[in-house]
């Protein structure tokens, strides 16, 4: 072992160590090449999972792609629908090869799809043109607008607003034969001094159209000048106020009592502020205030902000001015709509010999009095006066203000009323049907002085017997009133009341107690619990109760209102003689005839004298007459 070891210690020689060294060398080679193998192989599996992963991504960009490329062949096919284009290409195509029917059936769908979104368009291009008609080439806006408006109520006829604008435009006619050129630029006033111009003529159109009773124009042209108003910062100068105030008082005109109100409310404060509490511009704008709130059937509001205006006018203007005349015929309306008829009666009366030396026999404000005075008659139960009344105001009104103004309108409206009163029913609904076609095209359909004559037509209806045709219309109009007026405004609750009475009357009473016991509680919330229309629901609540059986309850009912409407509104009123029928046909059920058979002959003439011999209340006390004699 020694040896062995001396051996390895003893040097290399030369030979040897260079073999050594190439051996090193050829080893270090090999693991190079080994590294790099290894190397290359984990690049190559690098590179392969690499490729798997960008193929996978690529059949997958292909899929995203095919379901793209469908996804725009659909979106293609929906757009093709919506182009006139692409229906006329197909159904070119569908003709030249003889299928006609084909060809219509493309055309018909495609324009069934497009109809009413392109009326809308024409539509308010109509608007836009009717609200240049001043300031610009009257002439050719006006020809614009109306055709459009004729285009956009063939698309949609079934759209009220659309069809209300073009039966208005119709009814325009440029003033003085001449359109007033004012502005130059092609959409608007370019300044605030063109638009002081623009507004002015606005202004003067405006009162002409308004003496005219085209009251939706008005809306229009009153909406632009408000709009110019403020673009030139002008909302706070006279001219201003004046337009904002041109625009509630088109509004309210038109039925819109609750955007006329925003208008007055949000113009008033600033007004004040501006101009001053007694400025003659602030008062203007309280009374159209106070106006809206009555139209609203916020009566006492009214009565309160009416009463607080006559006392500052009278102070500053004397009794007989003309703004105090108008401020008492306003207080006088707002008393008669309370039920507070005498009242009423006794202000109109005192008014009216007044404005005629002021402002003469034949003005329109004149005639609004003697409408009003005619109205309160019916409404304290001096029928044939106020027939009288009304058929001599019809022809003055006719030749003054022209067949179809609003205010001949609602003349007529009163007729059709108060020939009801006198129980002359046919002749009522036959003047009720004729006036109706020539209210919607004037005011528009769903205008409340349409609806006040669609709820007389179905009164008519039930009084001449036919209750189911009236219990139709009238749930058709209940709902359109509640829309336009509110749920609980004096006019919807008469509608209700009316229903409820149909009901009864077909002898639905257990439907009908339901539907005046809801009504009741809100009519005396809403219109106090002693007016008249709401003694006039506790009577029908008694005839109900009678009608189910209950005469004891019946009875009570029919004494308290009874006493309340003797008090009210007089012995001889229809509606407390009314009541004094109802109450006989209560102790006739109690078992008592022999005081009901003591009185029927009194109450039978005092309705015939009252009414006529065709009111449904004559005829009723007639046949509790015979069966009491028989």
């Amino acid at each position: 072992m020694l040896e062995v070891l001396a051996a390895a210690a003893q040097p290399l020689s030369l030979w040897e160590s260079v073999v050594a060294f190439d051996t090193l060398i050829s080893l270090g080679f090999a693991l190079v090449a080994v590294g790099a193998w290894l190397r290359t192989r984990w690049k190559l599996r690098s590179v392969t999972k690499t490729q798997l992963r960008m193929s996978e991504e690529l059949s997958e960009l292909r899929l995203n792609l095919s379901e793209t490329e469908k996804e725009n062949e659909e979106l293609a096919e929906e757009r093709d629908q919506w182009m006139p284009r692409k229906w006329l290409s197909a159904a070119d195509k569908e003709r030249s090869e003889g299928n006609d029917a084909v060809a219509i059936d493309i055309l018909d769908q495609g324009y069934q799809r497009v109809r009413g979104e392109l009326g809308l368009v024409a539509h308010q291009l109509s608007e836009f043109h009717a609200s240049r008609m001043i300031g610009f080439d009257a002439t050719g806006e006006l020809e614009a607008a109306q055709r459009l408006s004729a285009v956009a109520s063939g698309l949609a006829p079934d759209d009220r607003d659309v069809v209300a604008l073009a039966n208005d435009l119709q009814g325009i006619e440029i003033l003085d034969g001449e359109p007033l050129q004012i502005a130059s630029s092609r959409f608007d006033a370019a300044d605030p001094a063109e638009a002081e111009r623009v507004i002015n003529a606005v202004s003067i159109a405006n009162q002409n159209l308004f003496d005219k009773g085209r009251y939706r124009a008005c809306v229009l042209l009153c909406q632009r000048a408000v709009r110019l108003a403020m673009r030139h910062d002008l909302g706070s100068e006279p001219l201003g106020f004046g337009a904002r105030y041109a625009l509630a008082q088109a509004l309210s005109f038109s039925g819109r009592y609750e955007g006329a109100f925003a208008v007055v409310q949000e113009l008033l404060p600033i007004r004040e502020r501006v101009q001053g509490s007694e400025h003659p511009g602030v008062f203007t704008t309280r009374w159209l205030g106070a106006q809206i709130l009555s139209l609203l059937g916020r009566y006492d509001e009214a009565l309160m902000a009416v009463q607080e205006l006559l006392a500052i006018r009278e102070r500053l203007l004397g009794s007989d001015h003309r703004d105090v005349l108008t401020t008492r015929w306003l207080e006088a309306q707002i008393l008669s709509q309370l039920g507070r008829y005498d009242e009423a009666l006794m202000t109109v009366q005192k008014l009216l010999p007044i404005e005629k030396r002021v402002r003469g026999d034949e003005h329109p404000e004149v005639l609004s009095t003697r409408w009003l005075e005619a109205g309160i008659l019916s409404d304290l139960g001096r029928v044939d006066e106020a027939f009288k009344a009304v058929q001599s105001l019809l022809p003055i009104r006719e030749r003054v203000q022209g067949s179809e103004h609003p205010a001949m309108l609602d003349t007529k409206g009163l007729q059709v009323q108060i020939l009801a009163n006198l129980g002359r029913y046919d002749e009522a609904l036959k003047a009720a049907k004729e006036l109706l076609p020539i209210q919607k095209r004037v005011l528009g359909r769903e205008h409340p002085h349409v609806l006040v004559t669609r709820y007389l037509e179905c009164d008519m209806l039930s009084s001449l017997g036919r209750h189911e045709e009236a219990l139709i219309t009238l749930q058709k109009l209940r709902p359109i009133c509640e829309q336009v007026l509110g749920a609980e405004h004096p006019h919807v609750l008469s509608t209700r009341w009316l229903e409820a009475k149909i009901l009864s009357d077909v002898g639905n009473k257990d439907e009908a107690l339901k539907a005046v016991q809801r009504l009741l509680p809100i009519r005396e919330r809403a219109q106090g619990s002693e007016h008249p229309r709401v003694l006039t629901t506790r009577r029908l609540l008694a005839e109900i109760l009678l009608g189910l059986g209950r005469p004891d309850e019946a009875f009570e009912t029919i004494e308290a209102t009874l006493q309340l409407q003797i008090e009210h509104i007089g012995a001889d009123h229809l509606g407390t003689l009314t009541s004094e029928l109802v109450r006989l046909e209560v102790l006739v059920a109690l078992g008592r005839p022999e005081e009901a058979r003591a009185e029927i002959d009194r109450v039978h003439d005092a309705l015939l004298a009252a009414t006529g011999p065709g009111h449904v209340r004559v005829k009723q006390a007639a046949e509790l007459r015979d069966r009491l004699q028989s």
